[in-house]
């Protein structure tokens, strides 16, 4: 259950994901993670047809990490997320990449 400020986007969620974590070699680990979201609207109706809003959402990610020495991580990832609605306005398909360098030092 999920209040807003708006009571409009007051809903009703279920949500699963599942991941996949797996070490390639001692320093280089994969992962990759699914997911999938529904979600009801209590009150929320577009204000020209009226239409009910429901949504459903998908997504899956991946990553790469790689510890180079031991304190310092390169990684890199990607995703893409779905979002279907019956509220057209709420509907949008993402793509989304990063890299990153972590350094660590101890004192």
């Amino acid at each position: 259950r999920q209040w807003a400020e708006v009571s409009e986007n007051d809903n009703i969620s279920v949500a699963a994901s599942i991941d996949l974590i797996y070490a390639v070699t001692p320093r280089l680990t994969a992962t990759l993670r699914g997911t999938l979201a529904r979600h009801w609207y209590d009150d929320f109706y577009e204000d020209v047809t009226f239409v009910e809003r429901v949504d459903a959402l998908y997504g899956i990610a991946g990553a790469l990490s790689w510890q180079l020495r031991p304190n310092i991580i390169l990684a890199a990832s990607a995703s893409y997320e779905n979002q279907d609605s019956r509220f057209f306005l709420a509907s949008f398909e993402a793509w989304e990449g990063a890299a990153q360098v972590s350094v660590r030092a101890r004192f």
